[in-house]
């Protein structure tokens, strides 16, 4: 599981009784915490982070998702600015989930190992304010790249009109 943050300013924005970036964090540490409860030697899930802003980079590369792995995500997690800044440019997140995904570390000997990908995002691709063409189209196509090599793609909307109850909840429902 790749999983793509988004870290641009308006994630600082208001959002229920927080803002986008603790709400976005709290539903991420929640997810994280479902999969250890079912890491086992039959299902050793493995998670990566990306996180993107005007730029993207991988903050937490491949880890087992156990008990010792869970504390570590879930510390750079923890760890995300309060108040993130920059443009939202999910194409360059999309690109490093690619990346990972493309790399054989991600199986760590699991050949069975389903590839899955969720996106955290609040908003619109731009590379300052506006929404940007060749932003979005860079999403499209890595996000098609790896469609086409099995890999399944999830986006969370964090933004007004979305309920952060929802975000959080008590149960996920991963494949």
């Amino acid at each position: 599981i790749v999983l793509v943050l988004d870290q641009s300013g308006s994630m600082k924005e208001n959002f229920g009784s927080g803002t986008r970036q603790s709400a976005m964090k709290a539903a991420v540490n929640s997810f994280i915490g479902e999969v250890a409860d079912k890491y086992s030697t039959d299902a050793d899930h493995r998670i990566a982070i990306v996180t993107f802003g005007s730029g993207a980079e991988t903050l937490k590369d491949w880890t087992a998702v156990n008990s010792t792995g869970a504390a570590a995500l879930t510390s750079e997690i923890n760890d995300l600015p309060k108040e993130p800044e920059g443009a939202t440019n999910v194409g360059a997140g999309m690109q490093m989930a690619k990346n990972l995904m493309d790399s054989d570390a991600y199986t760590g000997g699991n050949t069975d190992r389903l590839k899955t990908v969720i996106v955290f995002t609040d908003g619109v691709p731009t590379t300052e304010k506006e929404f940007n063409t060749t932003v979005a189209n860079n999403a499209i196509s890595a996000a098609k790249d790896m469609k086409d090599n099995g890999v399944t793609i999830y986006t969370v909307g964090i933004f007004n009109g979305a309920k952060p109850e929802q975000l959080y909840g008590d149960k996920w429902d991963y494949a």
